[in-house]
């Protein structure tokens, strides 16, 4: 198995930090064992750039680790974002030199073809204004004036691999970015010298990191903490499969439990209030890599003293540092699990075994040959030969019950609305419950901030057998709508109404119509939704949470939820 690195530093419009930054890259992934090749200065132009990639993806084998990695500015341009090749001053009406947002999806598509194991780091900005602090570099050119869908057509026609795309980007390519769209990433003097922040930050997380088994969930959410300590007005992402290990695709993150980040005096740990913890719940710490509550091997214990509106803070007691990648598990307060019967012991937080008498909604039965089945109210689903396949069956059912219990009735002037797609043409919008609609029959869905501040949105899906997908995974802490402001899921790049339609997996057993539920989760800051592919609390509303120094006037979330019946596709 190889590890092949190409790091891309474009030293343009006045940058001062770019070799720093890949210098710093390149030392701590040569001490992971990645083969380093660097395209920085003149070799960072948009053909060299090109050149490079197409050699990576020419060199990639099926076992092989590979990360992309750019720093300099990022740019856009009506209707699309690129970055800055070092030639881009060369641009000209019929001969675009930036890079855009899809050709680096093409590229990467393409990459991912030939690995799964892909990570691609953007160090640059989309940024539509200037910083205020003199003593920050914004890694962002002003918006340009270019025909970018003439430069798309061109390439198309050329025959870019536009086919090889997949909403919502690659599944297999984690992307780390150095801010949000629209937002800023800047580059400052940092120990002496010029380097980018998220760079920085990122290259120590790393290292700290070391080789404990941690994801990539966890190190952006160091890195934001670094940076949230450092007084920087930059958030980064880190989008599709984050929960792998780093460098690897093996998911660690467990779940049933919570991220644990101190912030100072506090120990926080987020997404806690979205399952109902309130102050006086009980949690234990433990190291990365546990999968449940030891006090022997445990940390320290959590007691929640204080809520925000999307975490949960407390002192670790006994006080001591909290390594990266540490897992809080509730050992008082309770989480609900989903009710099984089933003929073996299932260990997990989301599932647990029927008493006697007690109703189960999910029951699994064994056939005659020794094969068993997984039942729940409506019918049969899945059927396996193998009991490990069973238990992974259960976990997803636990937590799609436990996402469509997730409730909040908090005031929001946020509208969301469904309907279905007939000719390019949006139908007349469907209640929020108790509509049918077939699989295969293109929906969209419309979110409209009607209010005079910015929050934040995430789309969630729960599917016909339980398979949780973050809609809007393009944007992991949420998509920003500013007042009056309407987002409209299922219209295409140009903004033509294509809808999506919903799945009926192949896999089904049944042709029994199903529910299916979408979650509109709104927030009023941004809020990495990873947390929520976890149990919730059992708690009721009428169990009320005591007012906590945070808890008297701060703003909650919202959940707004959609459910409709899910009709199987027509016999051929």
């Amino acid at each position: 198995m190889a590890r092949s690195a190409l790091l891309i530093g474009a030293e343009t419009y006045g940058l001062l930090g770019v070799r720093n930054d890949v210098t710093a890259m390149a030392r701590q992934l040569a001490g992971r064992g990645f083969s380093i090749e660097r395209r920085i200065g003149a070799d960072a132009s948009r053909a060299g750039i090109l050149d490079a990639y197409e050699s990576l993806i020419a060199a990639t084998g099926p076992s092989d680790a590979v990360v992309v990695y750019f720093s300099g500015h990022g740019g856009q341009a009506p209707g699309a974002k690129f970055i800055v090749p070092a030639d881009f001053g060369e641009t000209t009406g019929n001969d675009f030199r930036g890079l855009t947002e899809l050709e680096l999806s093409v590229l990467q598509a393409r990459l991912t073809a030939r690995t799964r194991n892909v990570v691609t780091v953007l160090d640059c900005c989309h940024a539509a204004r200037m910083s205020r602090e003199p003593a920050l570099r914004v890694k962002a050119l002003p918006p340009v004036r270019h025909d970018l869908a003439a430069h798309h057509g061109r390439l198309i026609r050329s025959g870019l691999r536009t086919d090889l795309l997949t909403p919502g980007g690659s599944p297999d390519a984690v992307r780390l970015a150095a801010c949000a769209a629209g937002a800023e990433a800047h580059e400052d003097l940092i120990d002496g010298r010029w380097s980018g922040v998220f760079t920085s930050a990122l290259t120590a997380v790393l290292a700290e990191a070391g080789e404990t088994p941690v994801s990539w969930t966890a190190v952006v959410g160091r890195v934001r903490d670094r940076l949230a300590a450092e007084n920087r007005a930059q958030r980064p992402e880190a989008e599709g499969p984050a929960r792998r290990s780093l460098f690897g695709t093996r998911e660690l993150d467990q779940t049933g439990s919570f991220p644990v980040a101190a912030d100072p005096p506090w120990v926080r740990l987020d997404g806690a209030p979205f399952f109902g913890h309130r102050i006086g719940d009980l949690f234990v710490v433990m190291p990365p890599g546990a999968t449940g509550p030891d006090r022997g091997r445990m940390l320290g214990e959590l007691t929640v003293d204080r809520l925000s509106p999307t975490a949960a803070l407390g002192r670790l007691r006994p006080d001591g540092p909290v390594p990266l990648g540490a897992r809080a598990f509730c050992v008082r307060g309770g989480t609900p699990a989903l009710v099984v019967r089933a003929p073996h012991p299932v260990e997990s937080p989301l599932v647990r075994a029927a008493r006697p008498g007690e109703p189960s909604p999910v029951e699994v039965r064994v056939g005659p040959g020794g094969e068993y089945t997984v039942h729940d109210r409506t019918g049969p689903l899945h059927t396996h030969l193998d009991w490990a396949a069973v238990v992974a069956d259960l976990n997803r059912l636990g937590r799609a019950a436990a996402l469509r219990g997730l409730q909040n009735d908090e005031p929001t002037a946020v509208t969301v609305a469904w309907g279905r797609v007939s000719g390019g043409r949006a139908a007349p919008p469907e209640p929020s419950a108790g509509a049918s609609v077939s699989a295969g029959c293109p929906i969209y869905l419309t979110v409209h901030n009607g209010g005079p501040e910015t929050v934040w949105v995430s789309l969630i899906d729960i599917g016909v057998t339980g398979g949780t997908t973050v809609l809007t995974g393009f944007a992991p802490s949420g998509l920003d709508l500013a007042p009056s402001e309407t987002y409209t899921y299922g219209a295409d790049a140009a903004g033509r109404l294509t809808g999506v339609a919903p799945h009926w997996p192949s896999s089904l057993r049944s042709r029994l119509p199903r529910p299916e539920t979408i979650l509109a989760l709104i927030t009023p800051e941004p809020f990495d939704v990873a947390v929520l592919e976890q149990p919730a609390s059992s708690r009721t509303t009428s169990d009320t949470a005591p007012a906590g120094p945070l808890r008297r006037g701060t703003r909650l979330y919202a959940v707004r939820k959609i459910t409709f019946t899910l009709l199987p596709p027509a016999s051929r």
